[in-house]
C-alpha cells in the first residue's frame, strides 16, 4: 500500500511539470500604419503590409533581436527571450511603433 502511495505521488509530480519546447513558432502582426520589413538576425526577413500577419517563423529557445524597418526608414528594435511552455507566439508591431508579444 505504501509503494502505491509513492507511485501515485511520483506520477502526479511528473504530470504536473510543464515541458519547455526547444523551438517556438512566431508570427509577426503589423498594426503599424505602413509596411514594415521585419528581420530576426540573419535567419528571417519579410516585408509585412499594414494590418497584415507574416508567415510562420520557427526559432530556437533563447534570446533574439528583432528589427523592424518602416517604409519611412524608421528603425524599431527589440530583444525577446523565448522561454516557457507556449509554443506559438504572435509578436505585434503596434500602431505606436512598439514591438510586443501578444500571446
Amino acid at each position: 500500500m505504501r509503494n502505491i502511495s509513492y507511485l501515485l505521488i511520483l506520477l502526479l509530480l511528473a504530470c504536473s511539470k510543464e515541458t519547455m519546447p526547444n523551438s517556438y513558432t512566431l508570427y509577426f502582426q503589423n498594426n503599424y500604419f505602413e509596411t514594415v520589413e521585419v528581420q530576426v538576425a540573419s535567419s528571417f526577413s519579410e516585408r509585412i503590409a499594414a494590418k497584415a500577419t507574416s508567415k510562420a517563423l520557427v526559432l530556437e529557445r533563447g534570446t533574439h533581436t528583432i528589427t523592424a524597418i518602416t517604409a519611412s526608414r524608421l528603425q524599431l528594435e527589440s530583444t525577446i527571450q523565448l522561454q516557457g511552455s507556449q509554443e506559438r507566439l504572435v509578436i505585434e508591431i503596434s500602431p505606436k511603433g512598439k514591438i510586443q508579444i501578444l500571446r
